[in-house]
This record gives structure tokens, C-alpha cells and sequence, in this order.
């Protein structure tokens, strides 16, 4: 309401504001902040040992994640594995860590692969000793500076 010239807020409209300023504060802190480890970008194809490409399912996709290994961490952040999505022929670019596209951290990683439906429901057109960190055979070194594209082969059937 305006009365004489002042605008006067009510206890509702002075509550949102409040939160709204919280929530812009906390984005300005907690979107702002640097990544504590270093990330290179790291490309690659994932195939099956014949060099065939997996077959991603109708309204499904194929996921690779590059699990960070000998990083500690750094203060209160944990390192985070690197996620991202097979293409149809089996590449993958763009992998996320932290922000879109920003790349792995560098070091020493164990890599999964895992094919899931529409509905998240995992599929055996990936094996499933490469869904999982402790059984996946598959092993990468994400170098800064260094190339880093991986050409990596996993068995057909389950």
C-alpha cells in the first residue's frame, strides 16, 4: 500500500521478500564458488569388443561415468565422478563433473557403463560387472593437458 508517499510492505509481502533474498544469496555463494580440482575435457567411444556400437534402446540411453580414484579431498568437497551419455555410434563428449561440459577430474578413474530404459530400469545390453565402480574392469588416466580421448571396449551379453 502507498499512504503519503511511503511504500509499506505487510508481514506476507516482507516475509517473500526476505526469502527471496536468502535464495539469491545462497546462488551468489554457492554458484559463484570455484571447483577445488583440476578437470580436463575428456571425449571417447565406448563399443563392444567387435567394434560394433551398443545398441541404445527406444526412449532409453547408454551411460558412462568416469569415477574419480586417487583424489583426495579438498577441505569439505569430495571429488565427483564425471557423467555423461553415449551417442548412437558409441562416443561421448561434453562429460559433466560439476557445471555442463566441464570435463573429468584429473587422475587415475574407474569407468561404468550402464543402458537404462525410459523408465531407469537397467538393461543387459551392458553387461552388468560394468555398471558398478568395484566390478567394472575398465580403467583411465585423465591427464591435464593431455588428449584424453578413450576408445573403451566391454563384452556383449550379460
Amino acid at each position: 500500500m502507498v499512504s503519503g508517499g511511503v511504500f509499506r510492505i505487510d508481514r506476507l509481502g516482507e516475509k517473500i521478500l526476505v526469502l527471496a533474498g536468502v535464495l539469491v544469496l545462497a546462488c551468489m555463494v554457492g554458484c559463484g564458488s570455484e571447483v577445488p580440482f583440476q578437470l580436463a575435457p575428456v571425449q571417447g567411444r565406448v563399443t563392444y569388443e567387435d567394434g560394433s556400437p551398443i545398441q541404445i534402446p527406444q526412449g532409453g540411453q547408454v551411460r558412462v561415468a568416469f569415477v574419480p580414484q586417487d583424489v583426495a579431498p579438498v577441505g569439505q568437497a569430495h571429488p565427483t565422478a564425471a557423467q555423461g551419455t553415449l551417442n548412437p555410434d558409441g562416443s561421448f563428449s561434453e562429460l559433466t563433473t560439476y557445471r555442463f561440459g566441464d570435463g573429468a577430474i584429473i587422475g587415475r578413474h574407474k569407468v561404468t557403463v550402464l543402458a537404462v530404459d525410459a523408465m531407469e530400469k537397467p538393461l543387459p545390453v551392458v553387461p552388468n560387472q560394468y555398471w558398478n565402480v568395484s566390478t567394472t574392469p575398465l580403467e583411465v588416466t585423465v591427464e591435464k593437458g593431455g588428449r584424453n580421448y578413450f576408445e573403451l571396449k566391454i563384452k556383449k551379453g550379460p
